[in-house]
């Protein structure tokens, strides 16, 4: 969705199955309910609390952003992910030092100053890794 354009539930149905056929290949169809769904955990406070508004042209409705500057794309990591990314970078940082694994240490620390997470080594040392 973009904000100002009018987005019809068939034309959401169509952009998604587009972008699943290019990323996987796989062709099978969306449904409306999972779109109708989609948009609803979009716009709660577990989704991205998106400002998505409907409105109708006649018979038919579409969607669109409210606030022109939203993006999902900013949107801050909960606590949950900001924990999973932590595990993960513990886990990946076990395989430090390894030769094909040289990326690990300029990754691991990219990702801890984007996301402001917490020095590895103390949560290597809360986690007891």
């Amino acid at each position: 969705m973009t904000f100002g354009l009018q987005d019809f539930i068939d034309d959401l149905i169509d952009a998604c199955q587009q972008a699943i056929n290019n990323f996987t290949g796989n062709v099978e169809g969306v449904q409306k309910r999972q779109i109708y769904d989609d948009i609803a955990f979009m716009q709660s406070e577990d989704g991205y609390a998106a400002p998505i508004e409907k409105s109708k042209i006649g018979r038919k409705v579409y969607y669109f952003y409210s606030d022109i500057n939203f993006t999902i794309n900013n949107q801050p990591l909960t606590e949950s992910e900001a924990q999973e990314l932590k595990e993960t970078l513990i886990t990946l940082n076990r395989f430090k030092g390894l030769p094909q694994f040289e990326w690990i240490e300029s990754m691991t620390t990219r990702l801890e100053a984007s996301f402001q997470l917490l020095n590895l080594k103390l949560l290597s040392s809360l986690f007891k890794v």
